[in-house]
């Protein structure tokens, strides 16, 4: 039986599947394709001809960012300087600038997390559930890794810079987990979602409102 719960075996046996996970991911994330956001398939479904069904990555990172921005400050999750903070992202040069610069796109699985990770006996066995695939920057799943699990995040780069396709930067791992975040936890709201003051998501999300500061 292949099972996904990581959380409860030795040390070695999850940092081997996490590397190995962290390894598939960099090559799946290596694969180009036009356009950003969600996948638009074709009439007749010819694979090469895949793309984004949004024309910058800007239009698709940054889709419903004022509404998701309203929504996360009106949760009562975040104190006034958060929310301040959270509320200049719309305006800031540096955060404009890199989701400008970004205009290759590339497959990403769109909701990398542990649940997706398949393991048996110890061993890794691959990657699920692609049905929220998107077109995106390099870093998009990483970030979403990040804002699920950042606890096992450093284990999942170590095999992910290994295969030398990508090695994300402080500086675009910053904008890209509080850009990842502020969708994440706004779609979590919007559902109804339980998410308390020890959710991963939050404590996530917080922690890179302490990081964001310098690139607003």
């Amino acid at each position: 039986m292949v099972v996904l719960v990581l959380f409860f075996m030795p040390d070695s046996e999850l940092d081997s599947i996490l590397c190995e996970a962290g390894k598939e991911l960099s090559l799946i994330n290596s694969v180009v394709f036009e356009g950003f956001g969600s996948i638009y398939k074709n009439k007749d479904f010819i694979v090469n001809k895949l793309q984004g069904n949004s024309t910058t990555y800007k239009d698709f990172i940054l889709m419903r960012a004022e509404k998701n921005i309203d929504i996360l400050c009106a949760s009562g999750y975040f104190n006034s300087n958060q929310i301040l903070t959270i509320k200049k992202v719309l305006q800031s040069n540096k955060i404009m600038q890199y989701v400008l610069d970004i205009t290759q796109g590339y497959l990403t699985h769109g909701d990398y997390h542990l649940d997706h990770i398949f393991h048996y006996k110890g061993k890794y066995v691959g990657i699920i559930d692609f049905g929220d695939a998107k077109i995106a920057s390099q870093g998009y799943d990483l970030a979403y890794f990040k804002i699920r699990n950042r606890n096992l995040f450093e284990k999942l780069c170590y095999g992910y810079n290994q295969t030398k396709n990508f090695s994300i930067r402080t500086t675009d791992n910053s904008i890209i987990v509080f850009l990842v975040g502020i969708r994440v936890l706004a779609s979590a709201f919007e559902n109804n979602q339980i998410i308390g003051d020890k959710d991963e998501r939050y404590l996530s999300f917080k922690d890179e409102l302490e990081r964001i500061d310098e690139f607003i």
